[in-house]
């Protein structure tokens, strides 16, 4: 079976899609994918993700720009699958109740390779 996604959170962050890097160049973005992508399958809160981003001192937007931060990823993911953004907000990477998730198969271990959570 082919599998369009890869990811890799050890060593550099990756997101290759249809074999095209569709990783984020934005810092922020970057952190936001990586924790998501770590804990895949999982619903990571907002909040978890706004004290990833900022620690102690997240701007009063902070919520907004989480949002933003998810809508660019998803673009870029869009983007390199040629599908529509709602498709990849269905498939990939997922509004859940008070926080987002990233699903979807991954090749075997060797393209996915998981760091224990922050502590």
């Amino acid at each position: 079976m082919k599998y369009p996604v890869c990811a890799r959170v050890l060593g550099p962050l990756t997101l290759a899609l249809n074999n095209h890097n569709a990783t984020p160049t934005a810092q922020k973005q970057r952190q936001l994918l990586a924790l998501l992508l770590v804990r895949h399958d999982t619903v990571v809160p907002v909040t978890a993700l706004i004290e990833e981003l900022w620690n102690d001192d997240p701007p009063r937007s902070a919520v907004t720009v989480v949002q933003t931060y998810v809508l660019g990823i998803r673009k870029k993911m869009a983007e390199q699958l040629g599908v529509e953004q709602a498709e990849v907000a269905g498939r990939y990477l997922r509004t859940r109740s008070k926080g987002y998730s990233f699903e979807g198969r991954f090749p075997p271990e060797r393209c996915r390779a998981v760091a224990p959570p922050r502590l």
